[in-house]
């Protein structure tokens, strides 16, 4: 339900400098762990290698306005 809104996200030109990654959690669990991802779906802001926020759930509204701080950030 919201892979096609996160996808969207990123092919938008105002967040074109933004890196968007998907994480199968399943294949790559070290990796699940490492970032503390306990539900689906989780999205997380990350700058400089250090996360600075993040969303769990799967709120268009609310992942746009986390997106959104990655540019004001």
């Amino acid at each position: 339900m919201i892979s096609p809104i996160f996808e969207k996200l990123s092919d938008l030109p105002d967040f074109s400098h933004v890196k968007f990654y998907k994480v199968d959690t399943d294949a790559q669990e070290q990796i699940a762990e490492e970032v503390g991802i306990r539900a689906m779906p989780t999205f997380m802001l990350f700058k400089d290698g250090n996360k600075i926020d993040g969303l769990t759930g799967a709120n268009p509204s609310a992942l746009q306005a986390l997106v959104q701080r990655a540019i004001t950030s």
